[in-house]
Formats: structure tokens, sequence, C-alpha cells
């Protein structure tokens, strides 16, 4: 009987623990400690450092094979940071150097247009190079984000399918932080689209990486900085 009942409490315990490093390991126990968002001209001198790397640019030329257009040296399209990122706060851990930069790209369509995002996350030793491609015609900005397509180049600097980081990203924002001033900011958002529909591209929902980040990252700063740095 004595026998049983130390096994339970040792389940108990175990569990417990399971439990609570499930509970902590999450993008709601995240920080970022001395932020620095890149401005245009940093986004840029980062874009020509990146394209120089064998997966990056095996990246961009399958995003040219499709069509897709870089909208360079636009503010409201490209976004990117740089931090020391503590991945759980809760548990202690250690914080890591973290850079993420996001750059969008345009196809016109017969229906309008479509956007696509090219992503370098760095975060520790670890690099994860991704493009997104997001769907035409959706205008829920959550669920764009959802549907979204993803390929990584892994360390062979193969193209693969990803399932990772854009969904995490929407996740950890729309839902986790959906409490905060985000909410908010997302639906401003509305006129950074209007401003580049205003270019002539277009666009009617301002749903990509560099765009969304640009625009939301003004008064969404700190959830965005740590959704990106957290997820992979």
């Amino acid at each position: 009987m004595k026998t049983i009942k130390r096994i339970s409490t040792m389940l108990v315990v175990i569990f417990s623990i399971i439990s609570y490093t499930g509970q902590a390991q999450n993008c709601n126990n995240g920080k970022i400690l001395d932020h620095k968002q890149f401005d245009l001209r940093t986004l840029e001198s980062k874009w020509d450092t990146y394209v120089k790397n064998p997966g990056f640019k095996a990246l961009l030329e399958e995003v040219k094979s499709q069509g897709f257009t870089r909208i360079e040296k636009n503010d409201k399209t490209a976004w990117g940071f740089k931090a020391d990122f503590v991945s759980d706060a809760e548990l202690g851990t250690s914080p890591q150097e973290a850079e993420v930069c996001a750059f969008d790209f345009y196809k016109k369509t017969p229906g309008g247009g479509q956007l696509c995002s090219m992503l370098w996350r760095k975060v520790g030793g670890t690099i994860y190079k991704a493009y997104i491609i997001f769907p035409e015609g959706e205008k829920d900005a959550a669920r764009s984000f959802e549907k979204s397509i993803e390929y990584y180049a892994d360390e062979n600097n193969k193209i693969q399918r990803a399932h990772s980081f854009g969904k995490c990203w929407a996740k950890c924002i729309f839902k986790r932080f959906s409490a905060t001033n985000c909410a908010g900011a997302i639906v401003a958002c509305g006129a950074a689209a209007a401003g580049l529909t205003a270019l002539g591209l277009g666009i009617t929902t301002p749903v990509a990486l560099g765009i969304f980040g640009a625009c939301a990252g003004i008064a969404c700063l700190y959830p965005l900085a740590i959704c990106a740095a957290y997820c992979l």
C-alpha cells in the first residue's frame, strides 16, 4: 500500500513538472532586452548581406521564379530588429542574441495582387531562412497567416516545405497577445494598405511580415518582437 502511494506521489510530481514546463515554455514567458528596431537604411544593408548567404540566395531565386518582385527601399514593406532574447523568463533561461528581419514581395495577379515575405531569423547560433506566401484575397490578417505557405532552406541549402514561423507568429500575436494594444494596432494597419494601394500596388489588406511589423510594430513592438524571436 505504501509502495502504491509512493508511486502515485511520484507520478503526480512528474506530471506537475511536465505540466509546468509545458505551460512555461511559450511566447507569453519570453522577453526581450536592449531592443533596437532597424531603420530603412540598416534594413537595406542587412538585405545586401543576407543575399550573399547560399541558402537565402536559393530562396530568393525561387521567390523570383514564382513572379514575385521585392518592394524595395520602402519603410512600409520591411521590418527588423536586434535584441537579447530570453525564451522563458519563468524558467530562467539565459539571454541569446537575436536578429530578425523581414522583406516583402509583390506579384500582380488577375485578381489584383499577392504578397510574399522573406525572413531571416537568427537566435543564438541558430539561423532560420524562409519565404512565406500569403493567400490572395484573404481579408482577415490572422487567417491569412494561418493559411500561408512557407518554405525554408535547410543546412544543405535545399528548400523544404515548412509549417512553422508564419503560423506560430500568428498564433502568438493574435491569440496569446490578443488582450494587449495589438488588437487596435492591427485595425490601424489599414492605413498601411491604403498607402501601398496609392503606389499602384493594389494591396487591399496589410498581410505580410514586413508590412505588418512596420505598421503594427509602432504600437505592438514588444509582443511582435517576442513572437518573432520565439517562433521557429
